[in-house]
Formats: C-alpha cells, structure tokens, sequence
C-alpha cells in the first residue's frame, strides 16, 4: 500500500492493525459478521473462500509478533530519569585500556531523550551496583 501510495482518510500510512482487521473480514468472500454470527450475503465475492482460509492459515500461524530482545543488563528496566521521567537505558560500551591494549567492555546507562534533549549524564554500571548495596544492603548480594 505504501509503495502504490494509498492513504487512509486521514491521509496517513494506513496503519498494520488495519490492514490485519481487513484480512479478518468475511465481507471479502461474500459472508457478513452480525451479533457474533456469519451470514451469507446477496453481493458479488470479490475472493474465493479457499483463499480466504488459506490468508487465515498464515495469519494464525504468524500470529505472535517478535519479542525484540534488548542485551541482559542488570538494570534494564528499574530505572527512570529523575529530570525528564524517561526510561533509563543501558549500553554496552568495549574500550580499549591505554596501559595494555586489553579490551575491556563497560555498560553505561543514560537517560533515553524521549521526550526531548535531557541533561542527565551517563553514568557506569559500577556506580549503580554501590547504590543499591547502599541501599538494600545484603538483600542486593543475594543471587
């Protein structure tokens, strides 16, 4: 749809949710959903019912969108800016060491800027983890 330009009404991209409600619609083989239940229409068929069920085998099969899967960093998730209220993220960071040229990785958490430029430095995983020692003490030890 993009590529041949259609738009929605609202002269938009028509979004996905859309179009996934249009493959579900019995409207297209000649059928109508009313109260729960299907009837047969008096129009023409633009499909053939075969088709239909073959769209609903790939949907169905297709079904679950993929879980995007961030790097385990040990804060992900528990942390929010306490200038902007934005989600703070870590990143992996690899460094070269000056003194032997060993590569050493670091994480680096900052603030994510979802709502606009934040003035919150970064700061390393290192200084987290002797925050919540401070404050959980041995509860944050535990395995």
């Amino acid at each position: 749809m993009r590529d041949l330009g259609l738009l929605s009404r609202a002269k938009k991209e028509v979004p996905l949710s859309i179009i996934h409600r249009i493959l579900h619609t019995h409207f297209y083989y000649g059928y109508f959903e009313w109260g729960g239940k299907i009837y047969k229409g008096t129009y023409q068929p633009i499909i053939n019912k075969s088709l239909f069920d073959e769209v609903q085998e790939v949907l169905n099969r297709n079904c679950k969108a993929p879980i995007k899967k961030g790097k385990p960093f040990k804060y992900r998730g528990l942390l929010q800016c306490v200038l902007c209220g934005c989600s703070v993220v870590g990143d992996e960071v690899i460094k070269k060491l000056a003194t032997t040229g060993e590569m050493k990785k670091y994480v680096y958490y900052h603030c994510t800027q979802g709502r606009g430029k934040c003035s919150l430095d970064s700061f390393k995983e290192e200084e987290l983890d002797g925050y919540f020692e401070l404050a959980f003490g041995e509860l944050f030890l535990l395995p």
